[in-house]
């Protein structure tokens, strides 16, 4: 296995067969979380494992389960438009990891690879992958 960097578009990735959960958010339900007024005071640097924890026992909890689906649905879309307000303003984010072990699927960054889709920008992919995978990748 060997590690590569390479720049792609999120087209490329989807011809390739790379799997991700980037596509559940549709570019209007996007458009909208980025004219929501409550996009500014989204804090990006909350971990998915602490927003569902205060969904369950915190300020935040949920009122039943469709109460905590919608408000997992907000906070995807928020992550993902706070991610298209930071790549549009040039902010550098890190790569998005591939990894062919678990199946070609994005590892980490689905939230940036969907911002970056939905900006039309090519960015960097780690991928861990044997030479045959990552050729695959490039040509795609």
């Amino acid at each position: 296995m060997a590690f590569e960097i390479i720049t792609t578009t999120a087209s490329s990735l989807l011809k390739s067969g790379v799997k991700g959960a980037w596509f559940f958010a549709t570019d209007e339900e996007i458009k909208e979380a980025l004219d929501n007024p409550n996009l500014e005071s989204f804090n990006l640097s909350l971990s998915w494992e602490d927003f569902q924890y205060s969904l369950i026992y915190g300020e935040n909890k949920a009122t039943g389960e469709d109460d905590f689906n919608a408000k997992c649905k907000e906070h995807h879309l928020f992550r993902i438009a706070k991610l298209v307000q930071l790549i549009g303003n040039g902010t550098d984010l890190p790569e998005i990891e591939i990894d062919e072990d678990v199946q070609g699927y994005v590892t980490d960054g689905n939230h940036r690879l969907r911002a970056y889709q939905f900006l039309g920008k090519s960015f960097q992919v780690k991928v861990n992958g044997e030479p045959s995978f990552i050729s695959i990748l490039n040509r795609a």
